[in-house]
């Protein structure tokens, strides 16, 4: 039975006949494709057709799925790109009585000793011990101001890796005002914490606040 060519284009010819060459390559593959069937040449010929469609199928396939390939790959640059902070709490540490290490608050090791000098963290967590506000200067102003949108937690023993890990009730964390003499009340601080317009998020869990002494008429002492 004959067949019918598809999807043939003329390929420009630089021989001096032009036209006349293209229109014979065509005549002569229509020729052979339209032969006996049984032969081996139309057999080639209706194999190559058969590919080359397929391979057309396949370029329009992945025409139409560049967009979401392109999407994908924006997705992988953007999992790569992104800081780690954006996908975990970053957790500052604070105990009193670390000796040694780099005090600069990345580990237990390493651990602050100075509750005033965690910051810039998702959540600040605060080995069993007392703490006074001031950094080592204090006055009767001085205060642990909590930021907004930090997440303080007390009662760790200093080895924890989990929050759910600390036990308050046995490692007794304390913010202490008693920056002056000790049992007298008069030089105490005014305020051991202090909150001004923090959102929801900000947290203090776990501690003991004590020994502050707002004598003062005015406020907000």
């Amino acid at each position: 039975m004959p067949y019918t060519m598809k999807n043939l284009r003329l390929i420009k010819s630089f021989s001096p006949n032009g036209f006349q060459t293209a229109s014979a390559t065509i005549d002569f593959l229509n020729h052979l494709y339209n032969s006996n069937e049984n032969s081996i040449i139309p057999y080639i010929m209706r194999k190559l057709y058969h590919f080359k469609n397929r391979i057309e199928s396949l370029k329009i396939n992945l025409k139409e799925r560049l967009p979401i390939f392109r999407l994908m790959l924006l997705g992988v640059l953007l999992v790569l790109l992104i800081p780690a902070r954006m996908f975990s709490q970053t957790v500052a540490y604070v105990n009193v009585n670390t000796i040694g290490g780099l005090a600069n608050g990345t580990s237990w090791t390493n651990a602050y000793t100075d509750l005033t000098s965690a910051c810039c963290v998702d959540q600040i967590w605060v080995a069993a011990g007392t703490y006074k506000p001031g950094s080592g200067s204090p006055v009767r102003t001085s205060t642990f101001t909590i930021p907004s949108g930090i997440k303080i937690y007390g009662g760790f023993n200093g080895t924890e890796s989990n929050l759910s890990e600390r036990n308050w009730r046995t490692n007794v964390t304390i913010l202490s005002g008693d920056i002056g003499t000790v049992g007298t009340y008069t030089d105490n601080v005014y305020h051991v914490v202090s909150f001004s317009g923090v959102s929801s998020v900000t947290t203090l869990d776990g501690f003991t606040v004590t020994k502050g002494y707002a004598d003062q008429s005015s406020d907000p002492n």
